[in-house]
C-alpha cells in the first residue's frame, strides 16, 4: 500500500510540474504541388481541383507547379530534391514513379527511396501495346 501511494504522489508531482509541449501548426506557409505534367492535362486539372480544396481547409495557400518534360523527370528530379519538410508535395503519375524506371537508362531520382507515398487521388487503367514481332517476354508480378 506505501508503495501506491508514493508512486501516485511521484505521478501527481511529475504532472504538477510537466508544462505542455507546443505543437508547431502545419501549415505556417504555403504549400507546394508539383506536377510533371504540361499545365491543362488531366494530372493538372485533378490537382488543382485537389489543391483548390485543401486551401480552403488548411487556410493556407497551395500552389501547383507545372515542371513538364524529358518523360516527367524534370518534375519528378525537383520534387526529390525538395526539402523534406512538408511543404513540397510530388503529384506523381505512373509514368515518373512505376514506367519510368523500365524506360530510361538512369533516372536523376530513385522512385523508391526519394519520394514516400501520401495518399491515392485516382486511378485509371494502364495497359501497353507492343507489335507481335517483338521479342519480348511478359512478366507478371
Amino acid at each position: 500500500m506505501q508503495g501506491l501511494i508514493v508512486g501516485l504522489a511521484g505521478a501527481l508531482v511529475l504532472l504538477a510540474t510537466s508544462q505542455q509541449a507546443g505543437a508547431q501548426t502545419w501549415p505556417a506557409r504555403p504549400v507546394k504541388f508539383i506536377v510533371s505534367q504540361a499545365a491543362g492535362g488531366t494530372p493538372d486539372i485533378i490537382c488543382r481541383l485537389i489543391t483548390e480544396k485543401l486551401s480552403r481547409a488548411l487556410g493556407q495557400q497551395v500552389v501547383v507547379e507545372n515542371r513538364p518534360g524529358a518523360g516527367n523527370t524534370i518534375g519528378a528530379q525537383a520534387a526529390a530534391r525538395a526539402a523534406p519538410d512538408g511543404y513540397t508535395f510530388f503529384f506523381a503519375t505512373a509514368a515518373a514513379l512505376v514506367t519510368n524506371p523500365y524506360t530510361f537508362k538512369s533516372l536523376p531520382y530513385d522512385p523508391a527511396r526519394d519520394f514516400v507515398p501520401v495518399s491515392m487521388v485516382a486511378s485509371n487503367p494502364f495497359f501497353l501495346l507492343a507489335n507481335p514481332g517483338l521479342s519480348a517476354r511478359l512478366f507478371l508480378n
